[in-house]
Formats: C-alpha cells, sequence, structure tokens
C-alpha cells in the first residue's frame, strides 16, 4: 500500500518539474521574439532618420511584424511616456515614442510585448522589452 502513494506523489513531482520547465521555455520563446522585433524596429527608425520622416518606414515595419506573426490588436493604449504620446499608426502592438531632443540630435523609445497565447491569461500579461535608438542625426566613426 505504501508503494502505490509513493509512486503517486513521485508523478505529481515529475508532472510539476515538467511543466516549470515547459513554462520557461515558452517564456523564453515570448522574450527572445518581443526583443527581436524591438531590435528589428529600432533599426528601421534608425535607417530612415525617423518615424514620421519616411512613410516606407510603417510600412516595412508593419510587413516584418506580419511576417514574424506578431500580436494584433484592435486598440492599444499605451502608456505616456516623458509626457510623449504614443506615434504608433498600426494595428500591432508595440509604442513608439519621440522625438526626443538632445544637443546632438535627437532619438526614439520603442516599447515591445511579450506574447502569450493563453486563453483568459494571455491578455493581461503584457511584459514590456523596452529600448532606444542610437542618436539620429549625428555621424558615428567605427
Amino acid at each position: 500500500m505504501k508503494a502505490a502513494l509513493g509512486g503517486g506523489y513521485l508523478l505529481n513531482i515529475a508532472i510539476f518539474i515538467i511543466s516549470i520547465v515547459m513554462l520557461l521555455f515558452v517564456g523564453v520563446l515570448a522574450y527572445s521574439k518581443a526583443y527581436r522585433i524591438k531590435d528589428r524596429i529600432i533599426e528601421v527608425v534608425e535607417n530612415n532618420n525617423g518615424y514620421d520622416n519616411n512613410p516606407n518606414s510603417i510600412a516595412m515595419i508593419n510587413e516584418d511584424l506580419h511576417k514574424a506573426g506578431y500580436i494584433t490588436v484592435r486598440s492599444l493604449n499605451c502608456p505616456m511616456m516623458d509626457g510623449m504620446t504614443n506615434l504608433n499608426k498600426s494595428n500591432y502592438k508595440y509604442c513608439i515614442y519621440g522625438p526626443f531632443k538632445t544637443n546632438n540630435g535627437e532619438y526614439y523609445k520603442v516599447v515591445t510585448y511579450m506574447q502569450f497565447d493563453i486563453p483568459l491569461i494571455g491578455d493581461m500579461l503584457n511584459i514590456p522589452i523596452k529600448g532606444e535608438t542610437k542618436i539620429l542625426g549625428k555621424k558615428y566613426r567605427y
């Protein structure tokens, strides 16, 4: 009788450990995808010297997000950051703020969100991944 109870507890522990490992794996995948998307948005903004300067930048970002299978939303309420409102004009779940003025030029801030496709819980999990462009208008020597 003791062996039957011990086997059940061992099975529960094994299921618990496997589920924790799976959750970590899903979290790492969601983080890497959001990080990659953030880097691509920053790259497009830097190559076009701003977000609003070139209408192709918005189309390029939307195309990249579509290829990556990123989240689309009906309405995205981006919080106000440093007195700036969101510049995002698409239906993808990212926020872009700026331009922030400095003595050397201007820069933008980009926020993407980790994606979880879990019913009921997935919409409540909004974990932001933040980044900034380099200062636009300044010449860099490498």
